[in-house]
């Protein structure tokens, strides 16, 4: 199969005589369209009540003035199963064979384009702690909140609560951390949590850090091992469904240098 280099590289790119395959390069954009299919794959799943009022984020008095049909609206969590725009660009492709240049057309979408902004910062996470990880001097461990239309809390209730599980009762120093709301082709809306504290050794996982009490749903728990990168790209880097309102992935303000921290 042929080798292909997606990414632009410029319009005065070189293209290199080793590498065998197809290139593609000098990118521009053609066109914007609208996805014919997009209004009719709105979906809707019934959210718990006690996650109703804090996602309303209106008054009681105004809520009480809405019709049957916008309250049904605020209490669910509506999901885009299908993009809304697709992105046309234009591209030469170039034989590296034949040295025969075609343009060609490329589509994306938005669920592509949100995605990859996920995946950057994914890799953001990943270049600064790969090399403590890989040195021994911080432990990375990843959390799974399950159903959370069904949770007894908001996910940034639950995310404050592990903050305080973290560093006031295991005493666990956080030098950052990434999350990401995924929703399964089976409309299933869960979260995946990743933080990255000072190096700790255990023979089996704390009860401090399972967290099924106060999430309300079935929780996982387990330690990231070897490649950073690998072992969350298979749950931060999918390009599935999106829900409306509300963010696909999240970030610390601060990724915190481990080593320097451990110095003082």
């Amino acid at each position: 199969m042929a080798k292909v280099l997606e990414k632009p590289i410029g319009a005065n790119s070189i293209i290199s005589t080793k590498v065998k395959g197809v290139h593609k390069f000098n990118f521009s954009f053609k066109k914007r369209t609208f996805n014919e299919k997009f209004v009719g794959g709105i979906v809707s799943v019934p959210l718990r009540s006690c996650l109703i009022l804090h996602n309303a984020k209106i008054k009681t008095k105004k809520r009480a003035l809405l019709t049957q049909q916008q309250q049904q609206l605020k209490d669910s969590l509506w999901i885009k199963t299908q993009p809304k725009w697709f992105t046309h660009l234009n591209y030469l492709e170039c034989d590296i064979g034949s040295g025969e240049l075609t343009e060609k057309e490329h589509i994306s979408d938005c669920f592509k384009q949100a995605n990859a902004r996920k995946i950057k910062a994914l890799n953001k996470f990943c270049g600064m702690y790969q090399p403590h990880y890989t040195k021994r001097h911080v432990s990375l461990i990843l959390h799974t909140f399950t159903r959370s239309t069904h949770a007894k809390i908001s996910f940034r209730d639950m995310l404050q609560s592990v903050k305080y599980h973290y560093e006031k009762q295991m005493g666990l120093k956080i030098f950052g951390f990434i999350w990401a709301f995924e929703i399964s082709k089976e409309l299933h809306p869960h979260y995946h949590l990743c933080i990255c504290v000072n190096r700790f050794h255990v023979n089996k996982i704390p009860k401090e850090l399972k967290f099924e009490k106060n999430w309300g749903q079935r929780t996982g728990v387990e330690f990231v091992k070897y490649n950073i990168r690998n072992y969350l790209s298979k749950y931060f880097a999918k390009d599935n469904y999106r829900a409306f309102e509300k963010r696909s992935y999240g970030i610390s303000r601060k990724l915190l240098e481990p080593f320097d921290l451990l110095l003082n």
